[in-house]
């Protein structure tokens, strides 16, 4: 199974944006070296939930 983010197909700029879009939006820090690591909507989602 692919990564999640590599396979939205967005440059650096774009990643950045979107998880300060999310961090801004749900309060729930999401540290860089965690973003990459995520496969689905769905790990991404719960990581979120746990904070």
């Amino acid at each position: 199974m692919s990564l999640l983010i590599p396979s939205l197909g967005l440059d650096s700029v774009e990643i950045f944006e979107l998880v300060g879009y999310l961090e801004d939006n749900s309060g729930v820090n999401i540290p860089e070296s965690k973003i990459f690591s995520f496969r689905t909507i769905g790990e991404l989602k719960a990581f979120m939930a746990l904070d």
